[in-house]
């Protein structure tokens, strides 16, 4: 999966979109995946100007990475019903889950760091 930003232009308008999506999607996870030793964290949410679309960065933490992607791939039809049942908007931006693999890269980059030290 790309860990590419798409970086649509997030107008006041699309940022609070996206702030009112994270919360949702974040609170439709945290009820949704249950997984011993991982964390399913929400990074960022980007809108479309349109406010049809929104790109919803997760990253995963933890000893089961492919389990919650799979969880949160199957659970997409239920998080997006619960987002929609949240919106105060007219119509609701249909959601596209990206997984963001900087933060493992990172404590990879460290690890390897630490053993050269």
């Amino acid at each position: 999966m790309s860990s590419e930003p798409v970086l649509y232009k997030m107008t006041r308008r699309t940022q609070k979109v996206a702030s009112l999506i994270k919360a949702d999607v974040a609170q439709a996870i945290e009820d949704t995946i249950k997984l011993p030793d991982t964390i399913v964290s929400v990074t960022e949410v980007e809108v479309s100007p349109d406010l049809k679309e929104a790109i919803v960065w997760l990253s995963i933490y933890g000893k089961n990475e492919d389990q919650a992607r799979e969880t949160v791939s199957e659970s997409h039809a239920q998080i997006q019903k619960f987002v929609a049942s949240k919106s105060r908007t007219k119509f609701t931006p249909k959601l596209q889950f990206r997984f963001d693999t900087s933060a493992g890269y990172a404590d990879k980059i460290n690890q390897l760091i630490k053993k050269i030290k």
